[in-house]
């Protein structure tokens, strides 16, 4: 059975889709059914948006939009990392979004893939994708951005995704430069550790996610212009531009904060060896102070028959006097070269 005959079993629960004018101007809410004939007039655009649509739905719109079956396997690749795509009829965009899951700066990431053309936006999102999902409820009524024909559609997903990234790159900051309370602390404590591996398992991650981006950008700067794939390069490369200076702050930020939770790590493990160093030279010296009484006892303890100096009157309080005077001794030499 051809997938598009099965349009009708879809609820319109499942997907958005929605007819615009070239202006950006929203003329009505589309079902499947609809799509075919919509995309015939070159004067609309119709924007299909879906959050984690069913594998039946995703081959209806591949269908319906024309998508290659590469793009599709590549939407669906959790590990994929954000690209651009040049098919026959249509550019394929995958970004990946990123979301703070708790105030332990847990980041969730997810997936969007774009598909556009001329005549049409198609936006799947895959996985956490919340920042994204408000920007989709607001977009539609936004002008300002789909004035701009399907490529502004782009921009707009692709801005509001690294708007997310900033976001975290701020509380990553202000993150590390609370920690330095934690890392100059007196005592060990391995949950401190654990926290600033944490933060760097997550900082390599939001690393990895963020800099293919970069690429992203560049295709629509650099790109001749193309009418054939709706592009309106004169216009869209300040808004661009203005994508690829948000996406190098957020890689500086992820940098430097990676950098700083290096040096906090290395800081922290120095810290705490000197601190077991110091300890450590303490029990030695206290060691070599008790080792003294220790000897003398030990050397009356050894129960010899003739020990001329055991008759003598004096003997014991010179035997207290000389231990105590070796025993200060030590003390104040070890508090001198500061083990004391």
């Amino acid at each position: 059975m051809n997938a598009l005959e099965q349009i009708s079993q879809f609820d319109q629960a499942d997907y958005r889709c929605q007819l615009f004018a070239d202006n950006g101007q929203l003329l009505k809410t589309l079902k499947l059914s609809q799509v075919s004939d919509a995309l015939k007039v070159k004067e609309h655009f119709v924007w299909l948006d879906a959050h984690e649509p069913s594998p039946e739905l995703t081959e209806v719109i591949r269908q319906l939009f024309g998508l290659h079956e590469l793009s599709i396997e590549d939407m669906l690749n959790p590990a994929q990392r954000a690209k651009i795509e040049t098919y026959d009829n249509s550019v394929f965009i995958l970004i990946r979004s990123a979301t703070q899951l708790n105030d332990e700066l847990k980041v969730g990431l997810g997936s969007v893939a774009v598909f556009f053309a001329e005549q049409f936006a198609v936006v799947i999102r895959i996985g956490r994708t919340a920042s994204l999902d408000q920007f989709t409820q607001s977009v539609f009524t936004s002008p300002n951005i789909l004035n701009h024909g399907p490529v502004g559609v782009v921009h707009g997903v692709l801005d509001h995704a690294i708007d997310g990234y900033l976001q975290i790159t701020d509380e990553l900051s202000e993150y590390v430069s609370g920690a330095e309370s934690l890392i100059f602390s007196d005592r060990f404590d391995s949950e401190t550790l654990k926290q600033l591996y944490h933060i760097k398992v997550q900082v390599i991650r939001l690393r990895a996610a963020l800099m293919p981006h970069q690429d992203i950008c560049n295709y629509f700067l650099n790109h001749k212009q193309n009418g054939e794939l709706g592009f309106k390069s004169s216009e869209l490369k300040p808004y661009f531009r203005d994508v690829l200076d948000h996406i190098l702050r957020a890689s500086d930020a992820v940098n430097n904060s990676s950098e700083m939770i290096s040096v906090a790590i290395d800081t922290y493990t120095t810290a705490v060896s000197m601190q077991q160093n110091i300890i450590v030279r303490k029990l030695s010296a206290w060691a070599g102070i008790l080792a003294v009484p220790t000897l003398f006892s030990s050397f009356y303890g050894m129960n010899f028959e003739h020990m001329p100096e055991l008759s003598f009157q004096y003997s014991y309080p010179i035997f207290v006097t000389l231990m105590l005077t070796i025993c200060v001794l030590l003390w104040r030499s070890f508090r001198r070269i500061k083990w004391l």
